[in-house]
């Protein structure tokens, strides 16, 4: 085995259709790195639980990373290789509608 993780369509479009989930893949593409105040403050008519939500599954998606940052363990997010790839589909099929 490679050690790659095998991804389903299914389960990428599931975690694209979670609440907030596409808004914070485009904010992070913006902003390179974002802790979570401000991905919460910037995602604008969706609930703390729904942020949560679509973090816990684009990390799970391995779209997103996370990172700790001492001396407080701040976690701060940015797209991974295969985030920055989705937000580039993203924004094709934007142009397209």
């Amino acid at each position: 085995m490679n050690g790659k993780k095998n991804y389903s369509l299914e389960e990428l479009i599931a975690t694209l259709e979670q609440k907030g989930a596409i808004h914070i893949l485009i904010y992070l593409e913006e902003k390179k790195n974002a802790n979570l105040t401000s991905i919460m403050e910037n995602t604008p008519k969706v609930g703390q639980t729904a942020i949560y939500t679509a973090i816990r599954k684009l990390l799970d998606q391995e779209l997103i990373n996370e990172k700790k940052e001492p001396p407080y363990n701040r976690r701060f997010f940015s797209l991974t290789d295969r985030g920055k790839k989705v937000v580039e589909i993203l924004k094709k099929l934007k142009e397209i509608t």
